[in-house]
């Protein structure tokens, strides 16, 4: 006799059951959508181009950093909080090896949030100083993600290393960070005793936006009156600086501004000049064409003459170039609004007319940047006025190569060399010792 089961389900359970399979599914789905999407994510990359003259595994460096540079931009432009976490943590994982024998704390010198590094182990006498100046176009970048080149530096030189958090836009716009800057500058070279270190030996280094900072702070400190009761500084060292957004048609912008493996492109610098001065975009659009002055000032302003491309080494003019045509367009109510600010040194380094008296200058240069040929014009200024230059040129470098050197699996050989070249340059001109290890 077959017995039936007096055993009954509470309604409500069965009805979970009943509904398990199709959430099951549909999670399932997405899953798969998420898995197809990254695939084709990192498909995309992979048979992106990369400059010719990378070896095979720089390539596929190049390919891997600009994947999380644009996952940055990505995030932007759905307007989510991410942007500035995963800009920062690309550059903090560049970097974030090779530290030891460091301490570090963070603290404010005249109101300024700064990370300050000494050596565990000192060496009797005074040391060394470099205060540094990150990079992230102005909007990117702090302390926190340069630490692993920050404390490197300390480490490897065996000096104190001040990183400066300057603040940044679209909150603070220009001259919150060179103010920020200078202010940090000016008093670790009054107090430099308090951390046994010798005023007489302190560099200013900056990279990328830190760059123009440092060009813009070392020029403060040298034609201030104000200033003139400081000690010159030993060196300044400018790491592919950003100089000028007069002209964003020069040769190296069109041959390396729109390359979507190199970390930085001609829209993300035309943002990042436009948000540092008005916090927002709205200049970019002009500044895509050119078009933020105006025909006159392209022919017969001081910034013509500083950056006409028919000062730059021949090797440089190679296709893709297209020389400045001859109807140059402009247009003349943007550039009132904005012309004071255009040739304001404090903001564009390179449009200061004396450079007599600058203190001794290291700046490295590299071929895919787009950069390349402002920082040549200004290296070329530099010579000419008389100032004491070390110019090192990395034919196969792109540009964010200085932290490109430590991480197993994202460093390229140009980064390694650039970073060997400065720790030598350095460690004579600010009298270190301890051998260089990379």
């Amino acid at each position: 006799m077959l017995m039936r089961s007096s055993m009954c389900f509470p309604k409500d359970s069965i009805i979970i059951e009943s509904n398990m399979g199709p959430r099951l599914n549909r999670l399932s789905l997405r899953v798969q959508v998420i898995l197809a999407l990254f695939v084709a994510y990192i498909l995309h990359y992979a048979t992106l181009p990369v400059p010719d003259d990378l070896n095979q595994i720089d390539r596929w460096t190049m390919r891997f950093v600009a994947m999380g540079v644009d996952g940055g931009r990505l995030a932007e432009k759905f307007e989510t909080p991410f942007r500035v976490p995963i800009f920062n943590s690309v550059i903090w994982f560049l970097g974030a090896w090779g530290i030891r024998d460091v301490m570090h704390q963070d603290t404010f010198i005249d109101g300024v949030k700064v990370r300050i590094y000494e050596p565990k182990h000192k060496r009797p006498g005074p040391m060394a100083a470099i205060i540094y100046l990150h990079g992230g176009g102005w909007v990117y970048g702090d302390t926190g993600s340069y630490h692993g080149l920050t404390g490197y530096l300390a480490s490897e030189l065996r000096i104190v290393v001040v990183s400066v958090d300057y603040r940044t836009p679209p909150t603070h716009l220009f001259p919150a960070a060179i103010d920020d800057s200078t202010k940090a500058a000016v008093w670790f070279l009054q107090h430099a005793a308090e951390y046994n270190v010798d005023p007489t030996r302190i560099a200013v280094v900056g990279d990328s936006c830190g760059g123009n900072l440092a060009a813009a702070v070392t020029q403060r400190l040298t034609f201030q009156p104000k200033y003139k009761h400081l000690q010159k500084l030993k060196f300044h060292g400018l790491i592919y600086p950003v100089l000028q957004s007069f002209d964003f048609n020069l040769p190296s912008y069109q041959q390396s501004g729109d390359k979507s493996t190199l970390i930085v492109r001609k829209e993300m610098m035309m943002e990042f000049w436009s948000v540092y001065m008005f916090g927002d975009h709205r200049l970019v659009k002009h500044f895509q064409t050119n078009n933020h002055t105006t025909a006159e000032a392209k022919t017969d302003s001081f910034a013509s003459k500083v950056i006409s491309h028919d000062n730059l080494p021949r090797q440089y003019l190679y296709d893709p170039y297209t020389p400045p045509g001859a109807s140059r367009i402009g247009n003349e109510e943007v550039y009132n609004q904005i012309k004071e600010t255009l040739f304001d040194p404090d903001f564009a380094p390179l449009m200061r007319e004396n450079l007599t008296g600058l203190p001794p200058a290291y700046v490295l240069t590299a071929q895919h940047d787009l950069l390349r040929d402002e920082d040549i014009l200004y290296t070329q200024r530099l010579q000419k006025a008389g100032v004491d230059v070390t110019w090192n040129h990395y034919q196969h470098g792109v540009h964010g190569i200085f932290s490109m050197f430590a991480v197993p699996g994202v460093n390229i050989a140009a980064g390694r060399e650039c970073m060997r070249d400065f720790i030598k340059y350095a460690r004579e001109k600010l009298q270190c010792v301890e051998d260089c290890k990379l």
